[in-house]
């Protein structure tokens, strides 16, 4: 799949990575820097990068960062 195809099913999504956060899928996949998807576990594992690299996401047992 491409980010253009990818892009036109997301269309106007929302993701809830974390409760209480909704994130633009949209805008998240206009960031990423792959044009090719060759499976679904590239998408997801592209988005989960982009959301840890934007201070979006946390692993298990650690504290968000601070967002002004």
């Amino acid at each position: 799949m491409t980010r253009g195809e990818l892009l036109a099913k997301a269309a106007d999504k929302t993701i809830h990575y974390r409760k209480g956060q909704p994130v633009s899928l949209r805008r998240i996949i206009e960031d990423l820097d792959v044009e090719e998807f060759p499976s679904m576990a590239n998408v997801i594992q592209a988005v989960s990068d982009a959301l840890k690299e934007e201070g979006l996401s946390y692993r298990a047992g650690e504290e968000p960062a601070a967002h002004p």
